[in-house]
């Protein structure tokens, strides 16, 4: 029974977080990483040091656990970073599934990528409305096919503090997002119901279903949305 009972806890759980954003990254280096470089050929090492600003992601040196050697990527060299999440996430997702009372049925809708992708808090590199790079941290791995979600760097919260890595703190006021490859927009709380509709334009569905317009439901917004519209 117990070999039966423990991967649909955590088949669960995955199901459970997929409803929630991956908590901002909280600058903790030395973890393993991997970095894509525009050749699509991916560099693993440890990150030994990094800079996130207000433009998000800058740079990252690596350092390659055999030989020693210290290798720095500037935005122009990545396309994607991954720092490893172990032992940083599991709170947040435990949370998660003991707040809500979602059957195993239900979780049976879930898949692997969202689980395999959480162990990595993920950047990757987007185009601003003014063409600039950026690396930004991906919120939401796993259910990002149709529509991604960025950390808006500038973003200030609406309370509670950053220092858990996002296990606890409080909500972002504003958001990166993109569809596809297109240029990406900003959400933001104090306009969130009036932009509902643009920013999840062709599926009326998402309205009618979250009438509220509640901005603290917008992980919620954007899972239906990757999963009940065309």
């Amino acid at each position: 029974m117990k070999k039966i009972l423990l991967p649909a806890l955590l088949l669960c759980a995955s199901y459970l977080s997929a409803q929630t954003f991956m908590p901002e990254f909280g600058q903790q280096w030395n973890r393993t990483t991997y970095v894509v470089k525009n050749d699509d050929s991916k560099v693993w090492g440890k990150a030994v040091f990094g800079v996130i600003g207000p433009n998000g992601l800058t740079q990252i040196t690596l350092k390659d656990t055999v030989s020693g050697e210290k290798t720095k990527f500037k935005i122009a060299d990545m396309k994607e970073v991954g720092v490893s999440a172990k032992g940083m996430t599991k709170l947040s997702a435990m949370s998660n599934a003991l707040e809500n009372t979602n059957s195993l049925k239900d979780a049976t809708r879930s898949d692997y990528k969202s689980l395999l992708e959480a162990d990595y808090f993920l950047y990757r590199r987007v185009v601003d409305k003014k063409g600039k790079p950026r690396i930004l941290q991906l919120l939401n791995p796993g259910f990002e096919s149709k529509m991604q979600v960025y950390v808006d760097p500038k973003a200030k919260e609406t309370g509670g503090s950053k220092l858990t890595g996002g296990l606890t703190g409080g909500l972002e006021k504003s958001y990166y997002v993109t569809r596809g490859s297109s240029f990406g927009i900003y959400v933001k709380k104090a306009k969130y119901k009036k932009s509902m509709s643009s920013i999840f334009d062709g599926c009326s569905d998402v309205l009618k279903e979250f009438s509220d317009a509640n901005f603290k439901d917008f992980a919620k917004h954007v899972y239906y949305y990757e999963n009940e519209c065309e």
